[in-house]
């Protein structure tokens, strides 16, 4: 007897086997070519647009790509990197994508932009790259931010061993947030930004009431960090919202830069 498509010995039959090896090809493709489809559509609708509320308002209508941040705080970011325009983007933490879109709007017409996430979503992944604008490039990584190997594949990917901006979005744990930072920050340019995602208490941590929003330890480490760094910023719409909030560093004000 077959249950939930086992076996007596708890494993599928081979006939079972086969249809799986078959169906979840068929699924990323059909998922691909819908992101595909999408990212081409959101790529005409912002042709020429240069507002940046625009911008972030278009990305967000998608829901395939819909960045997980606070409209106002991104496009503080947003205004902060258009200043100096940079050239290699290191993100850790894709998400939906949506934050790629939007960096490549601010960077350099040839920048280049690693987007690092453990969980990388292939299909999601390939409508990603399409984001990049005549002369630049996106590079989705597959990979642990915590480890060396993937920092030395996103300066290849990148084309520099130096970023100009480094925007912290991964593991939200306290050690997960000091790693990511360790390792990466020595690497970015001396006229550089660093920026942390999540850096304000959820209501979780603060008042024990268990929502969707999770910041885990990044808040209490931006706060460490925000205390030895001179020219800390925070973007932050609501010091008493549910988690959210940015914090942005100048490379050299960072310690170990």
């Amino acid at each position: 007897m077959v249950m939930d498509g086992k076996g007596p010995d708890g494993v599928a039959p081979l006939p079972v086997r086969l249809a799986r090896s078959l169906v979840a090809p068929v699924g990323d493709a059909y998922l691909t070519l819908r992101y595909l489809v999408k990212a081409a559509r959101l790529r005409r609708r912002t042709e020429g647009v240069t507002d940046h509320g625009a911008l972030f308002d278009a990305v967000s209508g998608f829901r395939e790509f819909r960045p997980v941040q606070v409209r106002s705080e991104f496009l503080r970011l947003m205004e902060r990197l258009g200043r100096r325009p940079p050239r290699a983007i290191c993100e850790i933490g894709m998400a939906k994508g949506g934050t790629a879109f939007l960096f490549a709007r601010v960077a350099a017409p040839d920048a280049r932009i690693v987007t690092i996430d453990k969980g990388l979503h292939p299909p999601r992944a390939a409508a990603v790259r399409r984001f990049a604008l005549k002369g630049q490039r996106i590079h989705c990584l597959h990979g642990d931010s915590h480890l060396e190997a993937t920092l030395h594949r996103a300066q290849e990917l990148a084309g520099t061993r130096c970023f100009d901006f480094l925007f912290i979005d991964g593991d939200h744990s306290y050690d997960g947030v000091r790693r990511d930072f360790e390792l990466f920050s020595p690497w970015v340019e001396p006229e550089g930004v660093i920026a942390f995602h999540d850096i304000v208490l959820d209501f979780r941590t603060r008042h024990g009431r268990k929502t969707r929003t999770y910041t885990g330890g990044a808040p209490r480490f931006w706060e460490e960090l925000k205390a030895r760094s001179p020219g800390a910023e925070d973007f932050v719409e609501n010091p008493e919202q549910d988690g959210f909030g940015i914090g942005l560093i100048p490379r050299a004000g960072g310690e170990g830069a």
